[in-house]
């Protein structure tokens, strides 16, 4: 085995190279090129398969030195080598390249990984199996082109330079394919739009809007049914949901969080979502408003309502849930020929104030320009996203940090802890410094969409980053992380609890039972009631810590009413915990005649009710069998 490990870390941690013909019944026809990593060589690891594959007793045959055919499970196996690579065959594959491509990573960076993926070829295998298991794709939920032959091909490339890391995808001949998402050629977004984002944006996304295919797939759900499936809800809201609404919204979307808007976190969210007519968006809006308050009123005793202000010309709304404290008010309004929803009134305004007089915008900060302008190509670019991190890394620093200590601790042994001695998240000066900002852009160039990514090289990095942006929320996050510690020692700790409480009930009922028999010549009671008219028991200790036995008989029983007498038979079985073991936790508490009490399995609790000295236990008891 460590042979094996060594032999498979020397091998993924060089360049590996993979090339797929066919896939079919009869096995694979492929090759796969590796050029080991680290002090390894071609030779060396040519050497350890054949010594490997001789202890495993796969037979070898040698065509020469540097050749050998190696009988695997997976069928006959050709290994072969020369100065730096080894190759390993199976069927007739055709020459693969180990050599690491740079496709479209920009000049400078250096490639790390590269590949590509033909989805057509794919779907040609695996197609009509899904097809099988799925039934008949609809047309309109639009994935029939990507579970077709006709699927695109991608090629993607991974690669460094000094400072960032980048990745890049060319999905080719995609038009089709992409169109059910809303990427197409001429939905694009440009500098007009990203002045409506305030300078000091944190976070920002740009992104299509797939209204045709939403209302297609509404049009396919009420033809498949034969109902107008909204029917209900038209006549709720006053209007026509699909035609009146829906339709309305155009195909482009902005989302950011901002330091202006609320702080730059979670609650700072802001969404502008582009309409195709705003005059009729907005009577049907009107509408809706108009009905929704009027049913907060009658139905909800004025427990809900819209309240509406003027916010620099424009009307604002937010919804309300007056003497309920929810910390929450989002708010909405028409500026333009854009829907601006935001998670807070203050965030609203701050909203309208950047679309209808930007002083400035994120095209004036140096981050954006450096991540997303100085990229963009001249037709505009179909999708952004966009992280300001080296301000997030600041706000998510104390999250992560919590983060690693529990990875850290839970990585520890507790009895070799100088495994993991050093931390796992640097200072924070040394973190926060030189961090780079994170964007993802995708384009058209001709029928291919290209996506090209970059940010910082650190992980941890991008952690911090993703927490910074819910940092005002960590009054809950902690706590609930806190909880989810916390919860299974609790939880283990309360069973156990409820375990040691049971025994000390059971026994102390044998013990009550022989205390009654030694003031009554070695007669045990008949009935429980008996020991408590007397005191020599609380009505308490007869009732489980599991609760009420679902079965209406008691949740402690005893053999009393039995004719039993007094005796210290280690084996005969006086008393259980019958809620106990209706819980199905595989084990209850037994009480024997001397008095100890153990806590037995259902195999071993019908072992002792088989002796003789336990005959009519069973029943006496209201055991179920097993």
């Amino acid at each position: 085995q460590a042979d094996a490990v060594a032999l498979g870390w020397d091998m993924l941690t060089g360049g590996l190279a993979v090339r797929v013909e066919s896939l079919d019944e009869n096995g694979p026809n492929a090759i796969v090129v590796c050029r080991p990593g680290g002090r390894a060589t071609a030779e060396s690891v040519f050497d350890r398969i054949a010594r490997l594959a001789d202890q495993a007793g796969l037979p070898i045959e040698r065509a020469a030195a540097d050749a050998m055919s190696i009988a695997s499970p997976a069928g006959p196996l050709g290994v072969t080598a020369d100065a730096r690579s080894v190759y390993f065959r199976v069927g007739e594959p055709g020459p693969a390249r180990p050599e690491v491509e740079r496709g479209d990573l920009p000049a400078g960076v250096r490639p790390l990984l590269s590949g590509s993926a033909d989805m057509g070829a794919i779907m040609a295998m695996v197609g009509p199996q899904l097809r099988a298991e799925m039934g008949e794709i609809p047309p309109g939920v639009g994935l029939g082109v990507w579970m077709s032959p006709d699927a695109p091909r991608v090629r993607f490339e991974v690669g460094v330079d000094d400072e960032r890391i980048h990745a890049t995808q060319r999905w080719i001949d995609a038009v089709d394919a992409m169109a059910p998402n809303g990427l197409v050629p001429g939905v694009t977004f440009g500098r007009d739009d990203f002045r409506k984002v305030p300078r000091d944006a944190v976070r920002v996304y740009a992104f299509p809007v797939a209204v045709d295919q939403y209302l297609a797939m509404l049009d396919m759900v009420e033809e498949q049914s034969g109902e107008d499936v909204l029917a209900e809800i038209n006549e709720a809201l006053g209007v026509d949901l699909g035609n009146d609404v829906l339709a309305n919204l155009g195909r482009r979307a902005l989302l950011y969080q901002s330091e202006t808007t609320g702080g730059g976190g979670l609650y700072s969210t802001v969404l502008l979502v582009a309409l195709r007519d705003p005059i009729a968006f907005q009577a049907s809006h009107a509408e809706i408003v108009g009905r929704a308050n009027r049913g907060g009123e009658e139905e909800l005793n004025g427990y809900f309502r819209v309240r509406s202000w003027e916010v620099n010309g424009v009307t604002a709304f937010a919804m309300t849930v007056p003497g309920l404290p929810i910390p929450f008010e989002p708010a909405w309004a028409i500026v333009g020929d854009d829907l601006a929803l935001a998670m807070s009134p203050g965030g609203l305004r701050a909203a309208i104030a950047q679309i209808a007089e930007p002083a400035s915008s994120v095209l004036d900060n140096p981050l954006f320009a450096r991540a997303v302008t100085e990229r963009t190509p001249r037709a505009g670019l179909s999708q952004v996203k966009f992280a300001d991190s080296p301000r997030l890394v600041r706000k998510g620093y104390g999250l992560t940090a919590a983060l690693t200590a529990a990875v850290a601790n839970g990585i520890r042994s507790p009895l070799r802890p100088e495994r993991v001695v050093d931390p796992l998240m640097p200072d924070f000066a040394d973190f926060v410094e030189g961090v780079e900002p994170a964007a993802t852009i995708g384009w058209w160039d001709g029928d291919d969409y290209r996506v090209h990514a970059v940010g910082d090289a650190s992980l941890l990095v991008g952690v911090a980053s993703g927490l910074g942006s819910v940092a005002d929320m960590q009054g809950i996050i902690l706590p609930a992380f806190g909880a989810g510690v916390l919860l299974p020692a609790i939880g283990k700790a309360r069973a156990t609890a409820d375990q040691l409480k049971s025994g000390t009930q059971v026994r102390s009922v044998v013990q009550g039972m022989n205390v009654y028999a030694i003031s009554n010549n070695d007669r045990m009671p008949a009935t429980l009631d008996e020991l408590i008219e007397q005191g020599i028991l609380f009505e308490e200790l007869l009732v489980s810590p599991y609760g009420p036995a679902p079965d209406g008989g008691p949740s402690i029983a005893a053999m009393v009413g039995q004719g039993k007498t007094f005796t210290v038979n280690a084996q005969e079985i006086f008393a259980i915990d019958r809620a106990m073991m209706f819980q199905g936790l595989g084990v209850t508490n037994v009480a024997f005649a001397d008095e100890h009490v153990e806590l037995l399995t259902y195999e071993q609790l019908e072992r002792y009710l088989d002796l003789p000295v336990n005959r009519g236990a069973r029943e006496a008891l209201g055991i179920v069998p097993y």
